[in-house]
């Protein structure tokens, strides 16, 4: 038992990954257009880049880019205060983004560069560019669900239906005495998933509070867990510990209420 403990904490979760990724993988390019631009100004760069290497120069930074996106949405996913702010996140990242990218196209468009280099380069800047802004105003990436039916949702008669994952709230309304909602799922494919939701309340001037969730019986391996808020003051979530049998998620509200609070949570968790 302990080393099945061990071996589940050190699991490799790619929406944790994705976090520590995305700040890293933007300084990266904020370093290579800051370099760039120096180097440019300072004279370093005289010899024009021939169409093949202007080529894969726009194709590297339009990769970038992408690669940056991508580990921003994948984070915002899991992220609880980004999630809720994501249209102006998006639309302020993708900005910063195209600026850092014009800086370095344009700090390796010297003089005497061929025309065809030149239009290979931008194109291949702006067609990355063009699809990045494009799947950030639709929303992609969006949550995954593994192939998984449909999560339960919660209907006024407290049954349990087909749903997508959300709380019904006219059903939370007139089910206060219900503090944990659990429903497991398994999908042609053998997978499962356990989703639901949970309350948590908060006495005049506490501020964290714990969660804990168990998967009976076990999951096969550490799950990746998903945990947004629902209702309630504004909290930080952090998912401390994420195990095949349960899990634990530590919760610190934005500010010291003066009265009573109560915060419900959703949650999902699958292989």
């Amino acid at each position: 038992m302990a080393s099945r403990q061990v071996i589940s904490l050190f699991a490799f979760r790619p929406a944790q990954a994705a976090q520590v990724a995305a700040p890293v993988m933007s300084a990266v390019l904020t370093l290579l257009a800051v370099v760039l631009l120096w180097r440019r100004a300072a004279g370093a760069l005289c010899e024009p880049l021939t169409p093949a290497g202007m080529l894969a120069a726009g194709a590297t930074l339009a990769v970038l880019a992408a690669l940056v996106r991508l580990a921003w949405r994948a984070s915002n996913l899991i992220d609880n205060q980004l999630a809720k702010r994501r249209p102006v996140v998006g639309v302020l990242g993708d900005g910063i983004l195209s600026v850092l990218l014009a800086i370095s196209a344009a700090s390796i468009s010297l003089p005497g560069s061929t025309t065809g280099g030149l239009l290979l380069l931008w194109g291949s800047v702006l067609v990355g560019e063009c699809i990045g802004w494009t799947l950030g105003r639709i929303g992609w990436p969006a949550r995954r669900n593994n192939g998984s039916p449909p999560s339960a949702r919660l209907h006024t008669s407290a049954s349990v239906a087909a749903g997508n994952g959300l709380c019904n709230e006219t059903a939370v309304a007139a089910s206060q005495q219900v503090v944990q909602h659990m429903v497991r799922t398994r999908s042609a494919d053998g997978r499962e998933t356990v989703s639901g939701w949970l309350r948590l309340d908060f006495a005049a001037g506490q501020r964290t509070a714990v969660a804990h969730l168990a998967f009976c019986p076990p999951l096969e391996g550490s799950p990746t867990l998903t945990v947004r808020q629902r209702s309630g003051p504004d909290c930080r979530v952090k998912n401390a510990h994420v195990l095949p049998y349960g899990a634990r998620v530590e919760l610190r509200l934005v500010r010291e209420p003066e009265q009573g609070q109560q915060v419900m949570l959703e949650f999902e968790a699958h292989n």
